[in-house]
Formats: structure tokens, sequence, C-alpha cells
């Protein structure tokens, strides 16, 4: 992945965690951003789950880290369909 996916990623991310809690802004960040959507998405967000998790934001971990596992099974499915 390129430098400059990457940083969309974590673009995203941010505008996922600033919305934490919020189901509407999270569907509009993913609406707004539908290219993003993939498996590369999928590894960003728990690497930074992780580093959340390290630092002791841990509420913000644990939603990413199930975003990510809803993500991952979507585009599972979607693949497969």
């Amino acid at each position: 992945m390129d430098a400059e996916r990457y940083l969309a990623y974590l673009e995203l991310i941010e505008s996922l965690l600033a919305a934490l809690g919020d189901e509407e802004a999270t569907d509009i960040s993913f609406k707004v951003n539908p290219d993003l959507i993939d498996i590369g998405l999928v590894e960003v967000m728990r690497g930074v789950a992780s580093m959340a998790a390290e630092q002791g934001q841990q509420h913000s971990a644990d939603f990413l880290t199930g975003l990510a596992l809803q993500l991952e099974a979507y585009l599972c499915q979607n693949i497969s369909t």
C-alpha cells in the first residue's frame, strides 16, 4: 500500500474515532469514502487498535477491533458472492 492510501485510511479512522458512538456519523464516513473499504483498511484498523490499547485507550481499541471484524466479514461475504 502506498503512503497516500495509508494516510487516507488514517484520516478515515480518525473520523470514525471522532464519531465514536454515533452510528449515523460512522455510516456517513463510510459512504463518503467507499473506495477505502477494503482489506487494507481492516489491517490498518487493527494496527491502530493495537496502538490504542497499548496507550490505554481501550474503548477506542475495542471499537476499532469490532469494526474491523465486521468489515472483514462484509468483505469476505461480498467476495464469495
